[in-house]
């Protein structure tokens, strides 16, 4: 009965925070279009058709925020570690938001958003980093290469998903 419970407030937090998403996803898009925050077209790079408004990372952000906290109310916020760890999430995740719209703005240098992205990740890290693997069934120890191996693939992370557009 109780993995039932669970379930069912899984379920319930993911439901929440895909509404929120899909409500907030278009709010988003009218607020970038209002401040004429648009990527364009350049003919080399850009090679989409039309201009098309940025700033999505404000509307997962505020998704995810929506989650935690459904997550944190809900059957899964029973415990101290999962408030630290959200409240850490928010935090890195809310950084890397901040600096993402202001490289919308402003266009920051390549160099300097992956400094920023690196310094936003590295909380999460140090709360756990991945030390150990299993591929095909067999347990891969990594020791100390999981910190380097798990900031790579969190900013990784943050780069595929600033891809997207709304």
């Amino acid at each position: 009965m109780l993995f039932r419970s669970q379930m069912s407030s899984l379920l319930l937090t993911f439901a929440v925070a895909c509404a929120a998403s899909l409500l907030l996803t278009p709010l988003v898009r009218r607020v970038a279009l209002r401040c004429g925050v648009l990527d364009r077209p350049d003919g080399k790079r850009k090679l989409h058709g039309r201009p098309v408004p940025l700033w999505g990372g404000a509307a997962v952000y505020l998704a995810l925020v929506v989650g935690l906290l459904a997550a944190r109310y809900g059957a899964f916020g029973n415990g101290p570690e999962l408030d630290r760890l959200a409240l850490l999430l928010a935090f890195s995740a809310g950084f890397v938001c901040l600096f993402g719209g202001l490289d919308d703005a402003r266009h920051l240098s390549s160099r300097l958003k992956l400094l920023l992205q690196t310094c936003a990740v590295l909380p999460m890290v140090f709360l756990g980093w991945v030390d150990r693997v299993v591929l095909f069934g067999i347990p891969i120890e990594l020791g100390w290469i999981g910190i380097p191996l798990t900031a790579f693939w969190l900013v990784g992370c943050i780069n595929e998903i600033g891809r997207a557009h709304v």
